[in-house]
């Protein structure tokens, strides 16, 4: 099998390299250049591919996305309607993810903006709090990545 590892130009491709050739050993894995001749691998692992690495590489069998969201690669046009893509169901990243929007909630429900605000311009006074029962919270859209996918790394608090 041939894996062509395709991430933009500035981006390092060494680290990606090196993990892919150890996890990997008898495979034969290439960088991609958009100067390069085809190489007619069967799989691309990509960050933000270019049009240029599908009109050149018509052996693809699947595209394996570095990131669990697509929308960089279903972007492409000629992206080939027939090689599946696989995308990062986890990764680590739905802890990542459950920690990010819990600080946008508390930072919002906590008024740490507006504090933020009033410690730049000297002002200190308590603001009213936000009462939790008014405030009700919806999620939409969790997909793949969920709490259950990364319970055992979740703190005892959001089990």
């Amino acid at each position: 099998m041939h894996v062509l590892l395709a991430v933009p130009t500035n981006v390092n491709a060494a680290p990606w390299l090196k993990a892919l050739s150890t996890a990997l050993p008898d495979t034969r894995i290439s960088v991609w250049k958009p100067a390069d001749p085809s190489h007619d691998a069967e799989v691309a692992v990509v960050w933000h591919p270019t049009p240029e690495l599908f009109e050149r590489e018509r052996k693809l069998r699947m595209v394996f996305n570095l990131g669990a969201g697509v929308d960089s690669v279903l972007a492409v046009p000629t992206l080939p309607a027939t090689v599946p893509i696989v995308r990062l169901e986890d990764a680590g990243m739905a802890l990542q993810m459950t920690e990010y929007v819990l600080h946008a909630l508390w930072r919002v429900a906590r008024n740490f903006g507006a504090y933020q605000q009033a410690q730049c311009e000297e002002e200190w006074a308590v603001l009213p709090a936000t009462r939790r029962s008014d405030w009700p919270v919806g999620v939409l859209g969790l997909g793949a990545i969920s709490v259950q996918n990364s319970e055992r790394r979740m703190p005892p608090f959001l089990r």
